[in-house]
């Protein structure tokens, strides 16, 4: 907790790029959003990237074009960059290194923001696995903090509890209540459940909770599997990743560690990840996509992470 505070006073004091990796259930993107409440541009306009299902140049310049102008002196997050395909990733470096909008350079159109960018997962493991550009990386990477979730920083909870405690009694002009020690001990030991299926599905269209339910009553018929209690659709067997389904802004996304690569079109991108594995991002838009195929390469990951 001490490493995350005096991260986050250097890049309140700072103005350089700033890459924020953290689960969803902890939320980076609400850590930006401080950053730039404290920062030199807290007078100036905050405004947000959704990277998923962002894949093409054209898609990503779209999105910058529009971004990048609402917050033309302020600050802008790229949310979720480890969404974003190699295509959209070169045009978000051009547009890192110049600060000139995509879609103006004929006259360039040049805006002064700070950029925030957040994912949930290691980006050096992505570069390491030639997912991700190293140059973007780099240009991201100028401060980086880690968000650990509570569960991980168990030590933070009586000084967060007290905090949060003084603050209600004074929002309601209350005598600050003193905790039982008992009381405290019990909120340390306790494990929470983080984000649940129907937080994450809330306000998402119907047919992504169809789809995951498909998937989920096929894993449970395959065997014994865990879904992670924080992020939703994250399937591991002796603790080993075998697939991983993620809401999406347009589509659901399903991601399969295959022991072989699949050559199809139903794939959209694939990584070569180590140990004879390759990682697949499948989208669906249908419940009618989860098909005997696409159960079939489930079935082959699961026995995969096995072995």
């Amino acid at each position: 907790m001490r490493e995350l505070k005096a991260d986050i006073q250097l890049a309140e004091h700072a103005d350089a790029n700033v890459l924020i990796t953290g689960e969803r259930a902890a939320d980076p993107g609400d850590l930006a959003r401080l950053l730039h409440s404290h920062g030199r541009r807290r007078a100036a306009p905050f405004a947000t990237v959704r990277c998923a299902g962002l894949s093409s140049e054209a898609q990503m310049a779209t999105e910058l074009d529009r971004g990048a102008a609402e917050a033309h002196g302020g600050s802008l997050l790229i949310d979720d960059v480890d969404e974003i395909g190699l295509g959209a990733q070169e045009t978000l470096l051009r547009f890192l290194d110049d600060r000139v909008l995509p879609g103006t350079e004929h006259p360039p159109r040049v805006v002064d923001v700070r950029v925030f960018a957040t994912t949930t997962e290691p980006l050096f493991e992505r570069v390491t696995a030639k997912a991700f550009l190293e140059d973007l990386f780099y240009r991201l990477n100028v401060i980086h903090i880690t968000v650990r979730p509570l569960r991980g920083a168990r030590e933070a909870i009586p000084s967060l509890v007290t905090h949060l405690v003084r603050h209600i009694s004074l929002q309601y002009q209350m005598a600050t209540p003193r905790i039982a020690p008992a009381a405290m001990d019990a909120l340390r030991a306790y494990d929470p459940p983080g984000c649940t299926v129907e937080e994450t599905f809330a306000g998402r269209p119907p047919y992504q909770r169809e789809i995951y339910d498909a998937l989920l009553s096929h894993l449970r018929d395959l065997g014994p599997v865990h879904a992670d209690s924080v992020r939703v659709g994250v399937f591991l067997l002796s603790d080993r990743k075998f697939a991983e389904i993620r809401p999406m802004a347009r589509a659901l996304s399903v991601e399969l560690f295959m022991p072989h690569p699949l050559v199809t079109e139903r794939v959209m991108r694939s990584v070569p990840i180590g140990r004879g594995r390759t990682w697949h991002s499948i989208r669906l838009r249908a419940v009618e996509q989860v098909d005997d195929e696409l159960l079939g390469w489930v079935g082959e990951a699961f026995d995969a992470a096995t072995d």
